[in-house]
This record gives C-alpha cells, sequence and structure tokens, in this order.
C-alpha cells in the first residue's frame, strides 16, 4: 500500500513497537481513511474487503481483530467504543503525538571575552 500519509515516523513507531504485518496494514489504511486526530466510525470489514481486492483473499476475522487490539494497546487508536465486534468509533492519535520530538541538549552559552586587539603592545620596563 502506497499511503501518501505514511511517513518515516510511521515506519519507526511500527519497527519499536513490532507491529505485526496486518497492524500496520491496518494502520496505513486507516490513515486514508480518516485524517489523523479525528474521531469516527470505521467498519473493520470494509478493510478486509480491501485487503481482499488488493491481496486477492482476506484476513482472517481473528487476524484483523487482533490487529485493531495491537493498534489500540500502543495507543495509536483512542477513545475506542465498539459497537459490534467489527464496527468501532476511535480516534486516530498523530504521529506526533506517538512520537515526542527528540531532546535537545540546551547549548551551552559561552562567556564572550572581549576581542584581543593586535595593536596592543605590552610597554616594557
Amino acid at each position: 500500500m502506497n499511503s501518501f500519509n505514511w511517513t518515516r515516523k510511521h515506519n519507526k513507531f511500527s519497527v519499536q513497537n513490532r507491529l505485526t504485518p496486518t497492524a500496520r496494514e491496518l494502520w496505513q489504511w486507516l490513515l486514508d481513511e480518516m485524517p489523523e486526530g479525528n474521531h469516527e466510525t470505521i467498519d473493520l470489514r470494509d478493510f478486509n474487503k480491501w485487503v481482499k481486492r488488493t491481496r486477492g483473499f482476506p484476513h482472517d476475522r481473528k487476524t484483523v481483530k487482533s490487529a485493531a487490539a495491537q493498534l489500540r494497546e500502543k495507543g495509536v487508536l483512542t477513545n475506542a467504543k465498539s459497537y459490534t465486534p467489527y464496527v468501532w468509533k476511535w480516534t486516530l492519535e498523530p504521529i506526533r503525538v506517538l512520537v515526542p520530538p527528540p531532546f535537545r541538549r540546551p547549548q551551552k552559552r559561552t562567556i564572550l571575552q572581549p576581542p584581543i586587539n593586535s595593536q596592543f603592545r605590552p610597554l616594557k620596563p
């Protein structure tokens, strides 16, 4: 899947949190279906229909449910409410919330010394 919303940060988060291939694929599909930060209702059967069109056969129902559960456990999907085993309402968290910016140490302040005047010559006794 070539999602335009999928970035290196998403990839890094997936690897660091050991997401299964199905969970990664579901996350990529969700990025195409709903904007990050939005709270929407999603039917996981639609994801499986898309998988069937793209790879020829769908995932097992338990695999799709466990992929969604993994995304909820890792904080990718929050405020989850289940209407049926397949229909969920949740918020897709933005990647900037999941991967905070790297810590940067503040630069040390250097005490500025007065410039050395090359014309100054010490007096001879």
